[in-house]
């Protein structure tokens, strides 16, 4: 790895580490408030999937269910958690039977970002490779959450993959910071002639994708 390499990977790191420690700061001020125990469960269970304790999280998930059987947030990320632990299966029919309770759910993520119940259901059904109608629950997400910036790097690798680059530049532009946006369309106009186009802006987007992914 050369110095440039270094440099920008040290930075990346550093970014990603700001991001975590104010993620898990809000989280520790939720779950300290008086008020529902389920909520303070809630953001206790938040806490430990950031450590990667996904049995712990669950277990909280539960104990808030418990406390507030309405808790609707919680078996939410029940749900996520059977997706982060490779359970795609049981994780899209999880999703599809929270849908049927109360498709326009929506919620903050573990960073605090604007979410949906639909942006779940979308990941759902891409782990389990039904990318169209993983898109359109992308779709459907995004009219619930226009600042859902995962569901709109997912919907925009979609668009890559079926060759709507124009329309996936739209889109990654609404979900991309300034200059992350500003390098891809660069990358576009400077390979707007060349066969090997569509490889390379994925490969940017994709990029951008595993970013939003540590969010959810």
């Amino acid at each position: 790895m050369d110095k440039g390499s270094s440099a920008a990977a040290i930075g990346d790191a550093l970014r990603h580490g700001k991001q975590i420690i104010e993620s898990v700061e809000r989280l520790m001020v939720e779950a300290q408030k008086s008020g529902s125990e389920a909520a303070q469960l809630i953001a206790a269970g938040k806490i430990h999937e950031v450590r990667q304790a996904f049995q712990t999280a669950r277990s909280l998930y539960e104990h808030a269910l418990h406390a507030d059987p309405e808790a609707f947030e919680a078996s939410v990320r029940l749900a996520i958690l059977l997706q982060k632990n490779g359970e795609s299966r049981r994780s899209l029919a999880a999703a599809k039977a929270l849908a049927a309770r109360n498709a326009d759910f929506s919620f903050s993520d573990i960073s605090g970002r604007p979410r949906s119940l639909q942006t779940v259901l979308g990941d759902a059904y891409r782990d389990c490779g039904e990318s169209e109608a993983a898109a359109g629950s992308y779709r459907r997400a995004l009219k619930l959450q226009p600042a859902d910036t995962h569901a709109a790097s997912q919907l925009a690798v979609f668009l890559i993959d079926n060759g709507q680059v124009d329309a996936a530049l739209d889109l990654a532009g609404k979900a991309m910071d300034k200059g992350g946006f500003e390098a891809l369309n660069a990358t576009a106009a400077l390979l707007a002639n060349n066969p090997n186009r569509l490889p390379a802006i994925q490969g940017i987007v994709t990029s951008m994708v595993s970013r939003t992914a540590m969010h959810v």
